[in-house]
């Protein structure tokens, strides 16, 4: 279901899933445990600056205040070799 929705815009996401806490939390979760994963492991900082956005925007999705937008979403899955799916539906760290 959540794949469907992207094909539409990124408003598509946030409209879809507004008010559903645990899409937002698997993102902002993933995005730590990625950044945290890698070797050597990157601040948030480092990555924002790689993934083109400013570090109190990155800082942000990692706490799960803001949604990011599906271009940003793509660039975290090509940077990090997954895929938006997995980004939006799964909890890496509990694998």
């Amino acid at each position: 279901e959540i794949l469907r929705c992207l094909v539409g815009s990124e408003m598509c996401i946030r409209d879809r899933y507004r008010g559903n806490a645990a899409v937002y939390e698997n993102i902002a979760e993933n995005l730590r445990y990625l950044r945290a994963s890698r070797d050597p492991v990157y601040s948030q900082r480092e990555i924002a600056k790689k993934l083109h956005v400013s570090k109190s925007t990155y800082a942000r999705y990692e706490r799960g205040e803001l949604i990011p937008p599906l271009w940003f979403l793509h660039q975290v899955a090509v940077f990090y070799g997954v895929s938006v799916g997995v980004l939006l539906s799964k909890e890496l760290g509990k694998e």
